[in-house]
């Protein structure tokens, strides 16, 4: 049975949608919203270790298994509030409110850097780092720019090549040139500048799908807006649309945040290759559509499909057949033989928070009768029958989607982490079961985030970090939240 792992949309990311909406780019990040942005909170001390570093929104620890080996506060081994941490060529570093400290795996400590200034970062991107108002590079930390005509919250990806550095942002494409030490003023491209983008795609990544192609394709990058895409040329140094290729504009507010945290946008489409004429086909999903993609060897890629969707892209599976797409409003299957785009939900306005796979390691085997896969919806729980192209909603336990902060698969069923505390849903009964959810778990305390390391599982919540195995189901209370 296929094993599929959620780590998608970051936990918490309705929180961060909500405070978006009356948030200004220019105003301060929260600590918790930019510390729920993050795709981990713990870091392995060695491979295959069960030691790890974990970072709360209050606290570090180091934990071993079930055991807290150290501990860290604000106050002893760091001020301020935690917000973001990363792995650097300086190593791995903690960012808070108040400033950066070096996490020294070996040593198990924390190590101010008084270089770095003491200002609140918010985000790690490689070496670069982000602060409320500026963006600087880690291997010369006194160089430090402030944003040129967009905020902290406007910056949506960015790519690094030399000594440039291209953002992606909801006010348009901004690039800086730390050789000259200056934001570029030369022109970057028609409407690129201004169109809200947001996401970039390098040529190293165009050919990460389901079943590569055998031969080599020298594409061009990818920027993503959210109407159109844009591909690099060098010869002009600009960034130029596909021509013929528009999609509609977002219909929720900040939905770049979710569409920037889906892993996979990129699937091979099954046409051949003419002969003596080397290109890759691809389905791309941008924000609101999917569109299938011409990519000749060092050519101009072209449109050859392009199908709007209904509602924000939020999260993408591959099963054995088609590529699956959830957004704000349905479901879609994306058919890579037949080169088309299905609606697959009856109801209109099937909000889908994110797409859960199968189980890890899922066992039933049951005669004649067909099982699918799940993802979370507005209706609560919910399986797709591919074969028979059908679906069943299981509803929710005491709480609804706006509740969810984090999901992830087990053996048999799926913890899902939520602002009224843990939930499970057992795969084999089709039904959720408080059974093998601790008491502490069960009531109104927010879980910020679940993570598999090895075979343990952490659930980080508001009242402490909480940790289980796989293939047991006692949970053991690691560390307290204060």
């Amino acid at each position: 049975m296929q094993r599929a792992f959620l780590r998608m949309l970051g936990a918490g990311l309705l929180l961060a949608l909500a405070n978006a909406q009356t948030a200004r780019a220019d105003d301060p990040p929260t600590p918790i919203e930019e510390y729920l942005r993050l795709d981990t909170f713990a870091i392995p001390l060695q491979l295959d270790s069960r030691e790890l570093w974990i970072l709360t929104p209050s606290a570090a620890f180091v934990v071993d298994g079930q055991e807290r080996t150290r501990e860290y506060r604000d106050g002893s081994g760091f001020t301020g509030a935690p917000t973001t941490f990363g792995s650097t060529t300086k190593g791995w570093l903690l960012g808070t409110t108040d400033g950066v400290w070096e996490v020294r795996l070996n040593d198990r400590d924390l190590l101010f850097l008084p270089e770095l200034e003491e200002e609140g970062v918010y985000r790690f991107e490689g070496d670069v780092a982000f602060t409320n108002r500026s963006v600087y590079r880690l291997s010369t930390p006194w160089e430090r720019y402030e944003f040129k005509d967009f905020g902290f919250r406007d910056v949506n990806g960015i790519h690094m090549e030399s000594d440039t550095l291209t953002l992606a942002t909801r006010k348009g494409l901004r690039r800086l040139l730390f050789d000259l030490r200056a934001w570029d003023d030369a022109q970057l491209g028609d409407r690129v500048e201004k169109e809200k983008v947001v996401r970039f795609l390098m040529p190293d990544s165009h050919n990460e799908v389901a079943a590569p192609d055998t031969f080599d394709v020298r594409t061009r990058a990818l920027l993503v807006g959210e109407r159109r895409v844009f591909y690099y040329d060098a010869a002009s140094k600009q960034w130029i649309h596909l021509e013929g290729l528009t999609f509609p504009k977002f219909r929720a507010s900040d939905s770049d945040s979710a569409y920037r945290k889906i892993p996979d946008v990129m699937f091979q489409a099954a046409s051949g290759t003419p002969a003596g004429d080397p290109l890759w086909r691809r389905w791309l999903l941008t924000p609101t559509g999917v569109c299938r993609l011409e990519m000749p060897d060092l050519n101009v890629p072209s449109v050859s499909a392009q199908f709007p969707l209904e509602g924000d892209a939020r999260a993408t599976f591959v099963d054995s057949v088609f590529a699956w797409v959830g957004t704000t409003e349905d479901l879609y299957c994306i058919d890579q033989e037949y080169e088309d785009t299905y609606r697959f939900f009856d109801e209109r306005g099937m909000f889908v928070w994110g797409i859960l796979g199968w189980p890890s390691e899922i066992t039933y085997d049951v005669k004649g009768e067909e099982r699918g896969w799940y993802l979370l919806t507005k209706l609560g729980m919910a399986e797709v029958f591919q074969e028979s192209w059908s679906w069943d909603t299981y509803g929710f336990d005491d709480f609804q989607v706006g509740a969810i902060r984090d999901a992830t698969d087990d053996v048999d069923g799926f913890w899902v982490g939520t602002t009224r505390g843990l939930r499970w849903f057992s795969v084999v009964d089709r039904k959720w079961d408080r059974a093998r959810v601790p008491e502490e778990l069960q009531v109104d305390t927010v879980i910020h985030k679940l993570e598999w390391h090895g075979n343990d599982l952490y659930a980080l919540a508001e009242n402490g970090l909480f940790m289980k195995t796989r293939h047991s189901r006692a949970w053991v209370k690691v560390a307290a939240s204060n």
